[in-house]
């Protein structure tokens, strides 16, 4: 003899006694739980939020010591850091930080020109300008040997930056000394490091 069964109108067939399973209904999320959901996801480890400040930091170091030593004419400011991650603002990766170098001018040689009264004229682009050459000629600053037709040339000064800072650096005793791998990008227009660590 066969056995009972109970015939289910969708067509298929469960023996009499098996339990039966619901479908569980559809859950709809609103758009804040989807976003909340996606970041989450999506949030950078905190071990990375913490290491990559504080790689940057000492390559500063590293990079200011030597500025100092190689460049002691040459009036730099602090190396200082910027960037989202240390804004505390949310990032998808922690995948780069700037380091910016500020450079120290004379006020009495210098002038902050707004960038309206210049050939570019454009409000966003001030430049830079060495006033008073006839009375303090070229030569009275560290800085102008970058001016191009009497403006601090930032192309300048960055391009004399890029080589000595990929040719003179000994990159690898540098990474070494801070547990990470750094390189130079040499093809690159700016300034910029690649660097390399286990736990990023």
């Amino acid at each position: 003899m066969g056995a009972l069964a109970e015939v289910d109108p969708r067509g298929s067939s469960a023996p009499l006694g098996a339990p039966q399973v619901k479908p569980s209904p559809l859950r709809c999320l609103t758009l804040q739980e989807k976003l909340l959901s996606h970041s989450s996801q999506l949030a950078v480890p905190e071990i990375q939020v913490s290491l990559v400040p504080q790689l940057a930091r000492s390559i500063c170091t590293q990079l200011q010591n030597f500025l100092r030593s190689k460049c002691p004419e040459l009036p730099f400011g602090r190396f200082f850091l910027s960037g989202a991650l240390l804004d505390g603002l949310e990032v998808l990766a922690a995948d780069h930080i700037h380091l910016m170098l500020p450079v120290v001018l004379d006020g009495g040689l210098w002038s902050l020109i707004s960038g309206e009264d210049t050939v570019v004229r454009n409000p966003q682009y001030w430049m830079i300008k060495r006033i008073d050459l006839g009375y303090f000629p070229r030569g009275c600053s560290p800085w102008d040997r970058f001016i191009v037709g009497r403006y601090l040339s930032s192309s300048v000064l960055n391009e004399t930056l890029h080589k000595l800072l990929v040719a003179s650096i000994n990159w690898p005793a540098i990474g070494g000394l801070l547990g990470c791998a750094i390189h130079p990008v040499v093809a690159s227009r700016e300034l910029k490091l690649e660097v390399k660590h286990d736990q990023v």
